[in-house]
């Protein structure tokens, strides 16, 4: 029976609850390991595909992945490595991630997914939390960082310079000989893993989840209406350093008997994702057909909102999207024209489902709501997942406020982080205290809910400036140009200078930056106070590897004008 709306207040009516359909995917064990729910299904599906990788049409089956889990697992054992100890991974989307990953959860170690998309000193900070490096071979460069911690580390792949005494090749890592371990027992508040936030508008900070918060986001999308099942392939395109690529994706795969194909190679600058993720989708069939694979399986993608928009622009090369059976893209807002655009030219290509829109936070392992394939608006961010409550409240009183009322956006959740890892302060920033003493996670963004459970995303409370002693917010801004015709994207930062504000925009036709803000003043989009004091028409925003706009960065262009 479908709810009924009986108060003005969404958190108690729980409209999102109606949407809710029974799924007979087989759950993971919230209180159990990673490691022993992989093996609970590996002992199901021995010889059947856990992953390939695209690059090499590299083949592993559950049992191969498990007999190489194992063997790492013995030999960080054979070394020393405990569950007091902590493993750092930095790679891109490479094949080792889930061997490192779950052989480290066998013994109880906490894996640290270094963020490849920092700078050097943020992976500087990044690597002394770790005893033991695991180490892509193309990040070698930063041998003098690792010299300096002199750290042991673990290499994989093709390398021609490993000049530290501490370095060993993977390969020979695993040949170490020692009997088998046992599997380490979890417990409900210990780290499991550590993935980061996007740091777009301000310090990536290391995310610490356990092995429960971790199997209860799967368990949310595996309930999800959304069809991650074995007729599918997932498609692994987000790093592991982000919840959306190690836990929606990667574990989600192994943890539920559902493929992925693992796509390698370091982010094009353009795309900000793996050169043959366009390439997959341009030539799928033929790359099933070339790789021995089921040419019945569809493809589930998730990914960034940019890349939707690259493959947008890329249409005329795209012949056939009959075979992908679901597109879940987060990390980003989508406007509703987009959203329908989309539709609309990937449905002339054979597109058969929405595209889908997610939101959710790192911090709480992945989604937190998702529009999905039979309960889907455009412009909104879903509702609510399995095992989460939201509210909307006053952003300066915390007081909940009704249905269609813009306010902050606060969550519970079973899949909450623990902490962030050596940041007491920050952490418990993010807790929010109600009257009634229930705590909240403060998103920092800004939204309202609809009376049928859809949740809508505003802007954030940390994007506001004070300018002649008025609050404005930048995402508001960036939303009002966004309505100009002729503006495709834009980004607003502060200046150097109080009070003062700059917008870097991207068009699709000759307009000059003066004409933009003749516009928005005789056509009142903006009031005075949100008029910018410089418009920079540009051709591209820095984006990172997981799409998102690097605000960091645009500031630091900011600033280099102000000069």
């Amino acid at each position: 029976m479908q709810n009924q709306q009986v108060t003005a207040y969404p958190s108690i009516d729980k409209p999102w609850v109606k949407h809710y359909v029974n799924n007979k995917l087989e759950e993971v064990n919230a209180s159990d390991s990673l490691y022993n729910n992989f093996k609970k299904i590996t002992d199901r599906k021995q010889s059947e595909l856990a992953f390939v990788d695209y690059n090499s049409g590299l083949k592993i089956s559950y049992l191969e992945l498990y007999n190489q889990i194992e063997a790492f697992a013995n030999a960080l054992s054979s070394i020393g490595i405990t569950n007091k100890n902590k493993i750092g991974i930095l790679s891109f989307n490479c094949v080792v991630e889930p061997i490192v990953l779950l052989a480290a959860n066998k013994i109880g170690a906490t894996v640290v997914f270094i963020n490849p998309d920092g700078n050097p000193m943020d992976m500087a900070a990044n690597i002394e939390y770790v005893d033991l490096l695991v180490l892509e071979s193309v990040f070698l460069e930063l041998e003098p960082i690792i010299n300096k911690n002199k750290l042991s580390v673990i290499v994989y792949g093709q390398c021609t310079n490993m000049s530290s005494t501490r370095c060993i090749h993977y390969e020979e890592f695993i040949k170490k000989e020692i009997s088998q371990i046992e599997s380490h027992k979890p417990d409900k508040d210990t780290a499991a893993l550590v993935i980061f936030s996007s740091g777009s508008t301000g310090i990536p900070k290391p995310i610490v989840h356990t092995n429960f918060t971790v199997n209860n986001a799967i368990n949310k999308m595996l309930r999800s209406d959304f069809p991650i099942n074995e007729n599918n392939y997932l498609i692994k395109v987000i790093p592991s350093h982000i919840g959306l690529g190690v836990i929606t994706t990667m574990l989600v795969g192994l943890l539920s008997g559902v493929p992925y194909i693992q796509l390698k190679g370091l982010p094009e600058p353009v795309t900000g994702l793996p050169k043959e993720t366009f390439d997959l989708i341009l030539n799928y069939k033929k790359w099933i057909t070339n790789n021995d694979l089921d040419k019945n399986k569809g493809l589930i993608l998730l990914a960034a909102p940019y890349f939707a928009k690259y493959l947008l622009s890329r249409a005329d090369e795209l012949k056939d999207m009959s075979m992908i059976n679901g597109i879940l893209l987060g990390g980003a807002k989508m406007h509703k024209e987009e959203l329908e655009q989309m539709d609309s030219v990937f449905g002339e290509k054979g597109l058969k489902v929405p595209v889908c829109n997610g939101y959710g936070q790192n911090e709480m392992a992945g989604a937190v709501a998702l529009n999905t394939v039979h309960n889907n608006v455009n412009g909104s961010a879903g509702y609510p997942v399995h095992g989460v409550d939201v509210k909307i409240v006053d952003r300066y009183t915390n007081e909940e406020l009704p249905y269609n009322t813009i306010g902050k956006i606060i969550e519970q959740s079973d899949s909450k982080f623990l902490c962030y890892m050596g940041m007491p302060e920050r952490t418990d920033a993010t807790r929010v205290i109600l009257a009634d003493g229930s705590e909240w996670y403060d998103t920092t963004d800004l939204g309202y809910m609809d009376e049928d459970g859809f949740l809508f995303i505003t802007g954030r409370t940390t994007r506001v400036i004070i300018k002649a002693d008025h609050k404005i917010s930048l995402d508001v801004i960036e939303e009002k140009i966004k309505s100009l015709e002729s503006i495709k994207e834009v980004a607003v930062v502060p200046s150097k200078t109080e009070g003062e504000i700059i917008a870097f925009v991207i068009v699709d036709k000759m307009i000059r930056s003066e004409r933009i803000i003749e516009l928005l003043e005789s056509n009142r989009i903006l009031s005075p106070f949100e008029i910018p004091d410089k418009i920079e028409i540009v051709e591209s925003l820095p984006r990172m590897n997981n799409g998102k706009l690097d605000y960091q960065r645009v500031i630091v262009l900011a600033n280099e004008m102000c000069n």
